[in-house]
């Protein structure tokens, strides 16, 4: 697409107001309507950030004049059902996390996809982190040596969110915490090792207003014989409420980063001193990353990092994992 003004619609407006904030912060690109079922905060929003068009309706939102692009961001029950439509519209597509919650869910959209002609790419915004960008740079430069494991944690005091009582979108439509959250760890981990062939997975629930288990540790075998793991803990009362943790081991050596720390540190076996290298980063906007390098893919200057066929691999692995929870089996992964 030529270098014309893209004019770009936001569906849902919670985490949706990150990416508002992002799409102001590239050249060329204005977001033109805003979606949510909620008129209070619509009608804040569009005020606050004169967006012409505002509804309670997203497929209103998605038609209106001058839309070129949407950014999916409402609950994730409704990512595939509403990416299918704005494909079908012939709309470019950024959808957060997860883009499906069931394989047929999955299957549905990618054919749609694969069909479009546009550009799909998946909120995995953590791929924009420069700490995690970096580790994954050096194992795929052969710094680390051959790898054998890798891990990720994601870590988070939900203790708070029962003050929302029983109505509460979450609450009212439960899913498996693994898709929603430890997607993002899954991401990180095919990003870093390759596919993963099979998965064992147990859960428990500690949060008891929460509907559904609440915590999982999965193993992982990948392909190429690596072993990982996966951490979701979300029922932890702690001071510091959301981490992430993404850690790889190699023949040769080392590398760990956290998601509030600028920095990688690597700990090579032959390297000087008695301390892993502590390598600074810039601190960045992962949000603001993920969306510029959206419309840079819509322009057709880059290639979505993240898109259909790496999304549906990484949901392919949780599903896997829930179908574990569920017979206490080592469950092989079955790519959609």
């Amino acid at each position: 697409m030529a270098e014309q003004e893209l004019g770009a619609a936001i569906l849902g407006l919670g985490i949706g107001r990150a990416h508002l904030r992002a799409y102001q912060a590239v050249e060329g690109v204005r977001v033109v309507a805003v979606a949510d079922i909620n008129p209070t905060a619509l009608k804040q929003v569009a005020e606050e950030h004169s967006i012409p068009f505002a509804t309670t309706d997203y497929r209103e939102a998605v038609d209106a004049p001058g839309v070129h692009l949407v950014s999916i961001c409402t609950p994730d029950r409704l990512h595939a059902e509403q990416a299918i439509y704005c494909l079908q519209r012939g709309k470019h597509v950024l959808c957060e996390k997860p883009i499906a919650i069931s394989p047929s869910q999955l299957a549905e959209l990618r054919r749609t996809a694969a069909a479009s002609g546009v550009v799909f790419a998946a909120g995995h915004n953590y791929r924009f982190v420069p700490q995690f960008a970096a580790l994954r740079e050096q194992a795929a430069q052969g710094v680390l040596g051959e790898l054998f494991l890798v891990e990720s944690s994601y870590i988070q005091d939900l203790w708070g969110m029962r003050s929302l009582g029983p109505d509460y979108w979450r609450f009212k439509d439960p899913q498996d915490l693994f898709i929603g959250g430890a997607v993002h760890n899954v991401d990180l981990l095919q990003w870093v090792a390759g596919e993963v062939a099979e998965v064992h997975a147990y859960a428990n629930r500690v949060l008891d207003f929460w509907p559904t288990e609440n915590n999982f540790t999965a193993n992982l075998r990948f392909r190429n014989g690596c072993l990982g793991h996966v951490l979701l803990a979300v029922g932890a009362k702690r001071k510091r409420k959301f981490e992430v943790w993404l850690k790889a081991y190699g023949v040769e050596g080392s590398a760990e980063a956290e998601m509030h720390e600028p920095k990688l540190m690597l700990d090579r076996g032959d390297d000087p001193g008695d301390s892993p290298r502590e390598i600074a980063l810039e601190k960045a906007d992962s949000h603001q990353r993920e969306v510029a390098h959206f419309v840079a893919c819509v322009r057709g200057k880059e290639r979505p990092l993240v898109g259909i066929d790496e999304a549906s691999k990484v949901m392919s692995v949780c599903f896997a994992v829930v179908r574990s929870v569920r017979s206490g089996k080592v469950e092989p992964v079955e790519y959609v």
